[in-house]
């Protein structure tokens, strides 16, 4: 789960139904060249210029589109922070839509599309990239627990305990002191996972990470909740006072090496679903099928579509027999026009949105298939 503002922006744009006005989506690399000026401002001065100037037929889109660019640069000049790595625009004033939002997550390239709807596969893509988790950074004495959302922090708390230190007093006393120091780290640790659990639950977060040291790592784990255990996606060994930089880095690596590690497996699922004719559905036409009927509970979708076979297309399925349980053809798409109906329809569904890296495992069947809720 990314960002509420990334989600909720994401559930707005795909309930727009196809504009009579050119729809502008434009996602921005905002981070500084090695000059340290701004990437973008050519990009968007040129390319939306040209644009426009393109309806030389229609003066009513030629006028939409120049008062929307007119617009984005009012945004971009007096709007965009200086913090953000990444911005993503839809606008159409024909049909009265403005949409902004402003990421410290990086946009690798300078992209523009226009059609008669919103471009979000690369929304969606950035939800997928940059997802929200907790992390627990903890020792015996100290503990904060941070939200992450689009490459930045969302939320911090701190979980502060009185400072303990070992003393060499000797015999039973040295003992007694211990057990009562050793007691101490676990209570504060303790109130640590208690503080995470109630931060996981109140946030609706999918995904945790801890970490500690050799000392407190052991207690970390058998404090934690069964709840906590069935999200818990790493656990790390970092220093209790690393800055916050380095958290977000080093978990962040965590996730997406969790993320890569359990592709094969969602493929495998998926693939044996398919097989067995049971919830499983490969290929565009069938997944659309699928989504259009509200059938799907997560579409995988494979996120370098456009690495299978160049730009505009996509691998086809190698051609086997069905009732050797096999896959069929799949038709070539368009992935740019494709995939975005695909996302669409999916946040329309409340179906999740999953994206396998390795783009080999979903070349076979056209780098897109779904989960059923239920079969028809």
């Amino acid at each position: 789960m990314a960002s509420t503002e990334l989600s909720t922006l994401l559930d707005r744009l795909a309930d727009i139904e196809s504009a009579s006005f050119p729809f502008i989506s434009l996602y921005l690399n905002a981070q500084p060249n090695e000059r340290g000026r701004d990437r973008h401002e050519t990009f968007v001065r040129t390319e939306l210029g040209e644009r426009a100037a393109s309806y030389i037929d229609d003066a009513e889109a030629r006028a939409s589109v120049t008062h929307d660019l007119d617009r984005i640069q009012h945004w971009l000049s007096n709007e965009l922070r200086p913090s953000s790595n990444g911005a993503a625009i839809f606008a159409c004033s024909g049909s009265g839509i403005f949409e902004a939002i402003q990421v410290a997550a990086a946009i690798d390239e300078n992209l523009l599309f226009m059609g008669d709807r919103p471009h979000l596969y690369p929304l969606a893509r950035l939800d997928a990239r940059y997802p929200r988790y907790a992390a627990l950074v903890c020792d015996t004495n100290h503990a904060r627990i941070f939200v992450f959302a689009t490459g930045a922090v969302e939320k911090v708390d701190e979980v502060q305990s009185e400072k303990t230190r070992r003393h060499d007093m000797g015999g039973w006393s040295q003992a007694r002191f211990q057990r009562r120091i050793d007691n101490l780290h676990k209570a504060h640790i303790q109130d640590a996972v208690d503080a995470l659990d109630r931060i996981v639950r109140a946030e609706d977060v999918a995904h945790v990470l801890v970490t500690g040291n050799d000392v407190s790592l052991p207690i970390i784990e058998e404090c934690l909740t069964q709840p906590l255990r069935e999200r818990l996606a790493d656990v790390l060994r970092l220093d209790a006072k690393a800055p916050e930089r380095d958290v977000l880095e080093r978990t962040l690596e965590a996730m997406r090496r969790n993320d890569a590690e359990s592709d094969q497996d969602k493929v495998d699922e998926l693939m044996n679903a398919y097989r067995s004719g049971g919830l499983g559905v490969v290929g565009f036409d069938r997944t659309r099928r699928a989504l259009e009927n509200g059938q799907v509970d997560e579409l995988v979708l494979s996120a370098s579509l456009v690495q299978l076979e160049g730009v505009h297309g996509i691998e086809p399925a190698l051609a086997e027999a069905d009732d050797r349980g096999d896959l069929e053809p799949v038709e070539k798409v368009d992935t740019a026009l494709k995939a975005d109906e695909l996302v669409a329809i999916a946040r329309q569904t409340d179906a999740t949105i999953t994206f396998i890296e390795d783009p080999s495992l979903l070349a076979r069947v056209g780098g897109v298939g779904a989960m059923l809720r239920y079969k028809t």
